[in-house]
């Protein structure tokens, strides 16, 4: 199993000034990661690639033999370098990998699935050169991948494969079923060429069921396997999300499965915390957060976090309570500048400040969906005509205008922060100065009011 991951220097995580690293801890756990697209997720999914399939990776790097050594070491610097850093080095358990470092052997094995996981595996062009008819084939899929998965395809009876399949597929309320033939092929109702008769949802859900049901048949069992996913349950319809992570959550058990569950869809994130919590109540979960902080990408593990815990340590580890609030505030912070769409990639400092003085923030929300200060000026535009009255304008720019008494609120709580996270969360997380109990719950109230905010339409 998986205990820890550190990445330094690797793609999205550069370690210029030594706060740049990925450091995450495990213990065993399942993890569950939400992150913008561009936070670093698939730079996790390529970390644990390359840690357990160096050795497939490498044999894929054509060159003659005299100049194998300086290719690999130019297309592994290429691939995975920092951009702006190079050395990179990937930790996993405490075993370093580099571009150099020996192939390492791991106890146990590492499945990783991603959104392209879900493409068919061959494709046929018709005569008229008009069509393509795609398909599928088993063997190839499987091989495709990177599963720890080794079958005698000639000799292999996966009767219960496809029997498992066709059972999910009626559970999950889908009107078709799959049969292979003689040469690994799959069939939807008995067609072949699946393209043509199928919509590209119901033929991912059944590439993914594929996959995910040979996983659990065929991997090697002896040791607790980990199962890695980037991404996978976007390429289904709404319908079916739902009943793919209940599967998965019920079929990959922490006595036998760890889960690493990587997205970029908070829904998605949030659907897996409550079927976790309330169906499967599995406390084997750690889920936290990758985002963009002053230019660097940080994870702040929610557990760590969470208001309630930040209590505890107060009267337990004051000082750990103190450094515990710095980055809540610091993540706080930067949620509210996502939310307002006012420059979350920028210096914490800059942001605060804004908040603290701004008197004018324009932002509209109907139902799930927001409207920023973009949309405004392009609805005034579209409005400007002859006809237009300025009291029209007026209501336009009023309806995205939010409550200044919301704004002030706002200003009030983050400058109250301002001046505890100097007096008491900086020189707490440096182990500096003297400090009062009820500054740390004063303290604690202020960012849970921030916590607590909420913008919703009026």
């Amino acid at each position: 199993m998986i205990r820890s991951i550190k990445l330094k220097n690797f793609k999205a995580f550069n370690d210029i000034k030594n706060n740049g690293m990925l450091d995450i801890t495990l213990s065993g756990k399942n993890l569950l990661i939400y992150g913008d697209n561009g936070s670093g997720k698939s730079s996790i999914y390529e970390a644990l690639k390359l840690s357990f399939y160096k050795r497939r990776l490498l044999e894929n790097i054509k060159a003659p033999e005299e100049e194998k050594e300086s290719v690999v070491a130019t297309v592994l610097a290429r691939e995975y370098d920092n951009k702006d850093t190079s050395g990179f080095e990937v930790d996993v358990n405490g075993t370093k990998i580099y571009a150099d470092s020996t192939i390492n052997d791991f106890a146990f094995k590492v499945s990783l699935l991603n959104l392209y996981s879900v493409m068919v595996t061959d494709e046929k062009i018709a005569e008229s050169k008009k069509d393509t008819y795609r398909f599928l084939n088993l063997k190839k899929l499987l091989q495709r991948e990177f599963l720890p998965i080794n079958l005698n395809y000639e000799e292999q009876n996966f009767t219960e494969l496809i029997n498992n399949v066709n059972e999910k597929l009626d559970t999950f309320k889908e009107d078709i079923q799959i049969t292979l033939d003689v040469d690994l092929n799959i069939e939807i109702d008995g067609e072949q060429y699946l393209n043509l008769y199928f919509n590209e949802a119901k033929i991912n859900l059944v590439v993914l069921l594929l996959l995910l049901e040979s996983i659990y048949l065929y991997s090697d069992r002896s040791t607790k396997s980990v199962i890695v996913l980037d991404d996978i349950i976007t390429s289904l319809d709404m319908a079916n999300r739902t009943f793919l992570l209940k599967y998965i959550l019920e079929r990959f058990t922490p006595d036998s499965f760890q889960l690493i569950i990587l997205t970029h869809n908070l829904e998605v994130y949030k659907l897996v915390e409550f079927i976790n919590n309330h169906i499967v109540k599995n406390n084997h979960f750690i889920s936290g957060q990758l985002f963009e902080i002053n230019h660097k990408i940080k994870f702040l593990d929610k557990n760590f976090i969470e208001l309630k815990n930040i209590k505890k340590e107060i009267e337990r580890d004051p000082k750990k309570a103190g450094n515990m609030m710095r980055r809540k505030f610091e993540f706080l912070i930067h949620k509210l500048a996502r939310e307002l769409i006012i420059g979350s990639n920028d210096e914490a400092d800059e942001i605060v400040k804004f908040l603290g003085k701004s008197n004018k923030i324009y932002l509209k929300r109907i139902g799930n969906k927001t409207y920023t200060a973009n949309d405004l000026v392009t609805e005034i535009e579209e409005k400007i005509t002859n006809q237009t009255s300025v009291a029209e304008i007026i209501t336009l720019i009023d309806a995205y205008k939010i409550n200044p008494a919301k704004i002030a609120e706002i200003s009030n709580i983050i400058n109250g922060i301002k001046l505890y996270r100097k007096v008491i969360m900086n020189p707490l997380s440096h182990n500096e100065a003297p400090f009062a109990i009820k500054e740390l719950y004063e303290s604690l109230d202020l960012l849970k009011r921030l916590d607590e905010m909420e913008f919703e339409e009026e």
